[in-house]
């Protein structure tokens, strides 16, 4: 169980939570807003476990990869301090280089190539002459 405050009229006490509370809505006296830092941690957040994962994967492979990734979005979420602040750069980075891929349409452009590149195989070895070995 969570713990958290439960403030009602001015009385503000400390009780176990039955379910746990979201980081991106806060309830106040009975208003729920969007809490904007912990939107942009949970962002940040993940772009450290897909970087981290990542560079856990060329390092060390899968496992070291899910290991890393898990670190990184650890780190980036509850961590203060100069490692929480590194992790969450790097989840700034990654968050940026999206942004860019989404703009430049890299994806389209990606899957694009790999087709061309396929068909173009295809077609060479379509023009080769066909012998048994």
């Amino acid at each position: 169980m969570m713990k958290g405050t439960y403030n009602y009229a001015g009385n503000q006490s400390e009780v176990p939570l039955a379910v746990p509370v979201s980081h991106s809505y806060v309830h106040n006296n009975d208003s729920v807003y969007f809490d904007e830092e912990a939107d942009e941690r949970s962002k940040q957040a993940k772009g450290a476990a897909v970087l981290c994962g990542v560079a856990g994967c060329f390092v060390g492979g899968p496992i070291l990869a899910a290991l890393a990734a898990f670190g990184g979005a650890f780190t980036a979420s509850r961590k203060k301090g100069a490692f929480g602040d590194v992790a969450r750069a790097v989840g700034d980075v990654a968050i940026a280089a999206g942004d860019k891929a989404r703009a430049s349409d890299l994806l389209g452009k990606s899957s694009n190539a790999a087709k061309v590149v396929v068909n173009r195989a295809r077609e060479t070895l379509e023009e080769r002459p066909h012998t048994n070995i």
